[in-house]
């Protein structure tokens, strides 16, 4: 299950008992940054290049925790005017994958979005079954097959 929680800096902070490991989701800070390029080289994620502005500018930038080791992360970016919001990335440690939380990844960027009026967000996968997966059990809709692989559309209202 899950439960909401308000830091100490007053942002939420949703917290996990799920089987039998704890783990949290906040938003990247930049006093974050030195401890999420680790878990960035963990996961081998080509984003790394993409540069510490992509993940503090105009992106949402979800961490998962388990206490201070950062095991997964989510990267999306919303067009306010559109109420569109898309995913970019996501990624777990290679340790903590199969846990369901990519998928806990997940629902939180869209539980984010939802809250901040958006009306669609729209995943694509190139490769990964698994995030397939994640889309189709949290609602998803297939789309059409694109540049960026094959996309898969929410509705958030």
């Amino acid at each position: 299950g899950a439960y909401v929680l308000a830091s100490k800096d007053r942002k939420t902070v949703i917290r996990y008992v799920w089987l039998m490991y704890k783990f949290r989701i906040f938003q990247l800070q930049e006093s974050h940054w030195p401890i999420f390029n680790r878990l960035m080289d963990e996961c081998e994620a080509p984003c790394r290049a993409w540069g510490k502005q992509f993940f503090l500018d105009d992106n949402v930038t979800l961490i998962a925790a388990e206490n201070d080791r950062f095991i997964g992360f989510t990267v999306s970016s919303g067009l306010p005017n559109a109420r569109h919001a898309y995913g970019r990335y996501l990624a777990v440690h290679p340790l903590w994958q199969k846990r369901g939380i990519g998928r806990r990844l997940h629902e939180a960027r869209l539980r984010y979005y939802k809250e901040r009026g958006f009306w669609v967000f729209v995943g694509f996968v190139e490769e990964s079954q698994g995030m397939a997966k994640i889309f189709q059990r949290t609602g998803a809709r297939r789309g059409i097959d694109t540049t960026h692989g094959m996309s898969y559309v929410t509705e958030l209202r």
